[in-house]
């Protein structure tokens, strides 16, 4: 009869080695047993000498090769693959049937979190004058626009679009805003 309790902590056992590296997801069953073995051999003994048991540890350890030469990590924000050792931003699903294995039996292998599929790029958020948005909503109170009128007035003043018109303004040092009031006098502002 199989004792439940025992078979369940040999599960989370094996997890951590899996997680760690030191045993294949395809050992994973395997090693399960050995551990839920050597638990079932350690409750049956009234007592236990605990230096044989850190005697046979590193024997263990030594047994169970790694699942591939390397490893999964974080390097400079992005995610090494395990599988091939390349680095992305994100392990996609895509990158991961090249390898013929699906996101979650990746995530089971190396004992990863969804998380840990994604690599910490740093995002900058512009605010200000370096947001478009903000450039556009100027140009709407300014010029009494509705949004979808923006860009058209925008590109008949020479801009390719907003963005360029924040780049030339960035180029001359003075704010989007101005640069279009130099082009676009204030007279020519939408009637009403």
């Amino acid at each position: 009869m199989i004792d439940k309790k025992l078979l369940s902590e040999a599960k989370d056992i094996a997890k951590d080695q899996m997680r760690h590296g030191k045993i294949h997801y395809s050992d994973f069953e395997k090693a399960t047993k050995a551990i839920y073995d050597d638990l079932l051999q350690m409750e049956n003994l009234a007592s236990f000498d605990v230096s044989s048991i850190e005697a046979e540890a590193p024997q263990i350890a030594l047994s169970v090769a790694p699942a591939s030469k390397f490893k999964h990590e974080k390097v400079a924000g992005k995610v090494r693959c395990a599988e091939c050792g390349n680095t992305f931003k994100t392990l996609s699903v895509n990158h991961l049937r090249i390898h013929g294995i699906t996101r979650e039996e990746y995530m089971v292998k190396y004992g990863l979190t969804d998380k840990d599929m994604q690599g910490d790029i740093e995002r900058k958020v512009k605010t200000g004058d370096d947001n478009a948005l903000t450039i556009m909503s100027y140009i709407m109170k300014e010029y009494d626009l509705k949004r979808a009128e923006v860009k058209p007035f925008v590109t008949e003043y020479g801009f390719s679009d907003i963005k360029g018109l924040m780049a030339q303004a960035k180029d001359k040092g003075i704010p989007a805003l101005n640069l279009l009031k130099e082009k676009a006098p204030a007279s020519k502002k939408k009637e009403k």
